[in-house]
Parts: C-alpha cells; sequence; structure tokens
C-alpha cells in the first residue's frame, strides 16, 4: 500500500469519525475486552499501548474490565476528538 492509499484512507476515517462508534452499537465492547485482557494477562499493573485506536471505545472497554493504564494512539485526528 502507497501513500495515496494512507491518505484516502484517512481522509475517509476523518469523514466518518463523527458516527463511527455508531456503527459498532451491537458490538460487544465487553466481551472483547474480557477476552483481550485473559488473553494476554492484562491487569491493573499493566500498561497498554492501543495503536491505531480509532475513537478508543474498545480502549475504554479494556480499562473498565482490567483497570490498567491505556494510552490509545490513531493517526486520524478526527477519530480521537
Amino acid at each position: 500500500m502507497g501513500q495515496g492509499y494512507s491518505e484516502k484512507s484517512g481522509k475517509e476515517f476523518n469523514r466518518i469519525s463523527e458516527d463511527y462508534d455508531l456503527g459498532r452499537s451491537s458490538e460487544n465492547i465487553e466481551f472483547w475486552a474480557k477476552n483481550a485482557s485473559f488473553h494476554t494477562g492484562t491487569n491493573q499493573n499493566s500498561l497498554v499501548l492501543d495503536l491505531g485506536s480509532g475513537t478508543g471505545l474498545y480502549t475504554i472497554g479494556i480499562r473498565k474490565e482490567c483497570k490498567s493504564t491505556l494510552c490509545g494512539i490513531d493517526p486520524v485526528l478526527g477519530m480521537l476528538k
């Protein structure tokens, strides 16, 4: 994938960022957070870096589940607002 793809993708994610989580309303964040925590051994003493965190929906879910310290990073500014 070239730079052109990344720029197009970034523009598209910026465009949809405001409504992005609405498309995930049926996803079971608690289920995914519990499974991620179980399989990675994440706990309250863990430091988790979520690369490509988007809006932070899953980052927040993991935080609620395991009480760890998290940092979410996304290259699309609109996703972080």
